[in-house]
């Protein structure tokens, strides 16, 4: 067989250089085209994520503003929760002070009034409770040893009371004071 070669070198050569620039061509045109699909979808992926962070945002908003009355709910309860701490930490538990004035009392004496109360130049804090007690005793020597019983106690200070209590002999009405430590 024979092969002709009627194409000149020259144009074999721009030929095959215009065949380059077409493959050249076709790689700069798919590229460009994969490029702009590229941009494309980050476009798309930016405007989605954005809407996304907005929706968040408006829902982070949302779940604030919800919880501000709940936040504001838990405040108001713990300012109750302190201010009852406060008064309970300012309580004091009577009961065992009547049974230990109680337990104090001689059986012919009876006692009518107990009275507690803070002095008035000092504060509760320092520890110091004033006790007027009133009541009946049968005899002189009943009242005596309540008063000793009482000056004998190791919470009772600065016991007073009054010399005219001490006159009669029977059915005395005394008032004494003191103070608790």
């Amino acid at each position: 067989m024979i092969i002709l070669d009627l194409i000149s070198p020259q144009e074999k050569k721009q030929f095959h250089t215009k065949r380059i620039y077409l493959v050249i061509e076709k790689l700069v045109f798919i590229s460009s085209l994969l490029f702009i699909i590229n941009i494309s979808i980050a476009l798309i992926a930016k405007h989605i994520i954005k809407n996304n962070l907005s929706d968040i945002n408006s829902h982070s908003i949302a779940i604030t503003e919800g919880n501000k009355e709940l936040n504001q709910q838990i405040k108001n309860l713990n300012n109750e929760l302190e201010f009852l701490d406060s008064v309970q930490s300012e309580n004091i538990f009577f009961t065992d002070l009547f049974l230990k004035v109680i337990t104090l009392t001689p059986q012919n004496v009876t006692l009518t009034r107990l009275s507690f109360k803070f002095p008035e130049k000092t504060k509760k804090e320092d520890g110091i409770l004033n006790l007027d007690v009133k009541g009946i005793a049968a005899t002189r020597e009943d009242l005596i040893n309540y008063k000793e019983k009482i000056n004998s106690s190791n919470f009772l200070k600065e016991i007073k009371l009054p010399i005219a209590d001490l006159l009669l002999q029977e059915n005395i009405e005394f008032e004494l004071s003191t103070e608790i430590y």
